[in-house]
């Protein structure tokens, strides 16, 4: 990992090598929770690490099934929000199912009345 800043205002680069194993010390990661924190600009990163999420992010783009969700929220917040999206959306899959049933049910009972 390489971590730039030239301190004259320039975005802070962090380069990561994606072929080797992340191994960064706890010093470490605690120094790069408290730079990014006092970043007064935007920030994008994408990580997997959770308590890096809750420490520092302030907004969570997602990009779920080809469609990007805006979730200006901390990642606590996201988490719930997220579920309680899910839950509607296999709610409203449901009923649309339960719909689909009927009608096809509906449709073929009145094309078999048809036949006799």
């Amino acid at each position: 990992m390489c971590i730039r800043d030239s301190g004259q205002g320039s975005p802070l680069q962090a380069d990561f090598a994606p072929t080797t194993p992340m191994k960064v010390d706890i010093d470490a990661i605690q120094w790069l929770e408290e730079t990014l924190g006092r970043w007064d600009t935007t920030l994008i990163f994408v990580t997997h690490d959770r308590v890096f999420l809750r420490k520092l992010a302030g907004r969570i783009l997602e990009i779920d099934r080809g469609r990007l969700f805006d979730w200006s929220c901390d990642y606590d917040t996201f988490l719930k929000r997220k579920e309680a999206a899910l839950a509607a959306e296999e709610q409203q899959n449901a009923r649309l199912d339960k719909k689909q049933d009927e009608g096809e049910g509906g449709s073929r009972t009145r094309r078999g009345s048809r036949r006799r």
